[in-house]
């Protein structure tokens, strides 16, 4: 239901110009034209979820008119991802109370805002898979790609938020289980992580600095994979969720971020039983975490939970363990039982063979 675009343009054409383009142009190669309604906007977006949002007004530093002010955003709901305002003067960043500062803060699901109108911004990429960062850069360098209109390559043409994000995720598989088998065969299993996945793609690096290079030609349609030419050394797995995603641009294959987890590949060796790791799922989480890790050699494990500051947190003796893989959870409390702050936090794992390390980060 959430895939639409709404519009409030209370400018129309002037100066030559139509500001509210950026909204019509995008959101119909995003959604189609059924996918593109307009209204008022926080009224509208407060009762019924969008996926992007363009407004338009006279402006100042903290509000533009008939679409909102900072303190609409302190105080009202915004039920929409990815939002794109014009007006005077809140397109400068030489103001505290701004107001697309503000929509970032809001309560509800806004996660970038930019500036369009003077220029048009370029977000049809979105459509079929690319991220909001490539939309970003092809707006900001663009000079005779698409048409410029005033204000082309300024810096000004900035996004508010996170680059990396697409219009439509994949939700990645869930745990990654790796098996070393005798002959350095490593076997892959993961749970599929809704009904709507067409198959997955595998990939393997050498290490940590290595690239990872896809080991299927064709989509796999079940949960698990044998990898019968893993090479000898530390190997990193990465696995992919793909869906079929319709658009008002067209069908593409969306592949969605991947589940990762190492395994030690020794050739003729049970490779299972010879790897270390530490890592935690879900993460970012909000209840608790499940901190899993496998131990190289039997021996005595003790996990310490320092914040950023470097302050010991929490921690908690295993006692002795037995090769393997082993896991247990943390709910996010202190060595006083008592919650923590939300924040970044630093896992390190002891063993009497290593010592591994993690992040986890807690949100409220």
């Amino acid at each position: 239901r959430s895939r639409r675009g709404l519009i409030r343009d209370a400018v129309g054409e002037i100066y030559g110009a139509a500001y509210a383009c950026t909204g019509w142009r995008n959101f119909t190669a995003m959604f189609g034209p059924s996918g593109v309604g307009t209204g008022s906007w926080l009224t509208t977006l407060e009762e019924n979820p969008h996926l992007c949002a363009y407004g338009c007004g006279s402006g100042s530093f903290w509000s533009c008119a008939t679409v909102a002010t900072t303190e609409d955003f302190a105080t009202r709901t915004v039920y929409a991802v990815y939002t794109m305002l014009m007006g005077s003067y809140f397109g400068d960043w030489d103001s505290s109370n701004n107001l697309m500062r503000a929509a970032i803060g809001a309560d509800g699901y806004t996660l970038t805002c930019c500036w369009a109108g003077k220029p048009a911004w370029h977000f049809h990429h979105m459509a079929l898979g690319y991220p909001v960062g490539y939309s970003t850069r092809i707006t900001q360098n663009n000079h005779v790609l698409y048409m410029i209109g005033y204000g082309g390559r300024q810096i000004h043409i900035a996004l508010m938020g996170d680059p990396t994000l697409r219009l439509h995720p994949v939700k990645p598989p869930g745990e990654l289980r790796l098996e070393g088998l005798s002959g350095g065969t490593v076997r892959l299993a993961w749970p599929c992580p809704d009904d709507s996945v067409a198959g997955y793609h595998v990939y393997r690096a050498e290490g940590a600095s290595g690239a990872f290079a896809r080991l299927n030609t064709d989509l796999i349609e079940d949960t698990t994979y044998v990898d019968t030419e893993a090479a000898s050394g530390s190997g990193l797995y990465m696995v992919r969720a793909a869906r079929l995603e319709t658009t008002g641009s067209g069908t593409y294959l969306n592949v969605g971020h991947g589940v990762i987890d190492s395994i030690e590949v020794s050739a003729g060796i049970d490779a299972g039983r010879r790897a270390a790791f530490l890592r935690n799922s879900p993460n970012p989480f909000i209840a608790g975490t499940s901190i899993t890790y496998q131990l190289a050699a039997r021996g005595r494990v003790i996990l310490r939970v320092h914040d950023v500051t470097g302050r010991l947190v929490r921690e908690m003796d295993m006692g002795m363990r037995e090769v393997g893989r082993h896991s247990f959870e943390w709910d996010g409390r202190d060595a006083e039982e008592r919650r923590v702050a939300s924040g970044v936090y630093f896992l390190s794992l002891e063993t009497e063979s290593a010592t591994l390390s993690t992040k986890a980060v807690l949100i409220e």
